[in-house]
């Protein structure tokens, strides 16, 4: 935490690091220019065979439905014949890019999920749709520590007969 706290900075402003290693006769100096660190949560998506995309999400933070809508775009989602989308070790994140993300995959309007206390009535949070109509055949990869957001992707995926959920008991 002390190195980590004396490395963080003003984006663009200059830090020495030094480092000695063993065997070494004298230490080693970097210079480094501070950045931003960006902490995708969307850390994998390729081709497994023509035709066939796999997705990881790790979690669902702030840009996690952006990064989804990218990282389809990119692998050119309309070539697209079924989507392998893993959410295993996926410890949830915001409920509202849970509901987006999931969203991408369903129709406008479709309840993605809903919650309901004894002092408030039932509140739905619906799917916005998507603009490209996806159809294709999904598998949601869950685990034992997929959790929160992660279920109610993957949840919402199979209740609306989207996806078929693969693995053990979230």
């Amino acid at each position: 935490t002390e190195v980590a706290d004396m490395l963080k900075g003003p984006k663009g402003t200059k830090v020495q690091v030094t480092v000695r290693r063993e065997g070494a006769a004298k230490p080693i100096a970097f210079n480094l220019i501070r950045d931003e660190i960006p902490r995708n949560s969307v850390d994998t998506a390729f081709w497994v065979k023509p035709g066939i995309a796999y997705m990881r999400i790790q979690s669902f933070t702030e840009t996690t439905s952006h990064e989804v809508d990218e990282n389809l775009k990119s692998l050119g989602e309309q070539n697209i014949k079924g989507l392998i989308l893993d959410l295993r070790e996926n410890p949830g994140g915001l409920l509202t890019e849970g509901v987006a993300t999931a969203g991408h995959w369903l129709d406008r309007g479709q309840v993605v999920v809903s919650h309901k206390g004894r002092a408030f009535s039932e509140k739905p949070y619906v799917a916005r749709g998507s603009q490209f109509g996806e159809s294709y055949p999904i598998v949601v990869l869950v685990n034992r520590y997929s959790a929160s957001a992660a279920e109610i992707v993957a949840g919402a995926l199979q209740d609306h007969d989207r996806a078929w959920i693969l693995g053990d008991v979230t």
